[in-house]
Formats: structure tokens, C-alpha cells, sequence
């Protein structure tokens, strides 16, 4: 698969997460998905990068095997509450190099995490 790179086409984010995997998020995603769908989000490009690269939580999809929901708290002013921001990434292996690298999906405010998806990190600790 040809990342947005190889394609020409501009990147407005070009993060690493904390591991190194390499996450983008290409100008057509953020205006034509992330903004037109999420108007929330205009001006809050900075806190998808703050997400990505220091998440307080991160969950599996249920709906999708290769993506992630990583949430951070904020303040939106769209919600009466506490929110967070939920960032979706899709991750692809590049199965010449091995290596993985993310693509931005979409990004979010919402209430309250996902209900019913397998927290991944932080890890589990056992309470004694």
C-alpha cells in the first residue's frame, strides 16, 4: 500500500507514537473528513498530535482488526462535560521492511470512552 507520501499528496501531521511506529494524516483527510464531518476539530490540530504521541488510553476497534482508538482528555466546547478526544488510526505492515506505520482515520470529540473496547494500554496492573 502507498502511503500518502508516495502519492503526492500533502501531510498535515507526520507523528511517532511512543514506540516509533510512524502516524500521518494527510490535508485531504483533515479538511474533507476530520473538519467537514467533526467541525469540533477546527483549530485542534495540535491536540490530535498530543494524542497520538501521548494517549492516556488506548483501546482495540470492535468494528475494525487494524485500528486503534487513542483518547486524551479535553474540554470541547461542544459537550457540557469533560470530554475526550478520540483519534482512530489504521495500521498497515509493510511486509517489505516489517515495519508499521499508522494512517489518521478520523478524529473526534466524544463523552465517554468506548464502552465495550478491549483497553490495550496502559497495561493491566495487578492490584495485590
Amino acid at each position: 500500500m502507498m502511503s500518502s507520501r508516495d502519492q503526492g499528496v500533502p501531510l498535515c501531521l507526520k507523528i511517532r507514537e511512543q514506540d516509533g511506529t510512524r502516524i500521518t494524516c494527510d490535508q485531504s483527510r483533515w479538511e474533507e473528513h476530520i473538519i467537514a464531518r467533526h467541525p469540533e476539530m477546527a483549530g485542534r490540530i495540535e491536540w490530535v498530535r498530543e494524542t497520538v504521541e501521548s494517549p492516556t488510553l488506548i483501546c482495540r476497534s470492535i468494528y475494525h482488526a487494524r485500528r486503534r482508538l487513542l483518547y486524551r482528555p479535553y474540554q470541547f466546547d461542544s459537550l457540557p462535560t469533560a470530554a475526550y478526544l478520540r483519534v482512530v488510526v489504521e495500521y498497515h505492515r509493510n511486509m517489505l521492511t516489517r515495519l508499521t506505520s499508522g494512517i489518521i482515520i478520523s478524529a473526534f470529540a466524544v463523552a465517554n470512552v468506548e464502552p465495550d473496547a478491549e483497553k490495550i494500554w496502559p497495561p493491566k496492573t495487578d492490584e495485590l
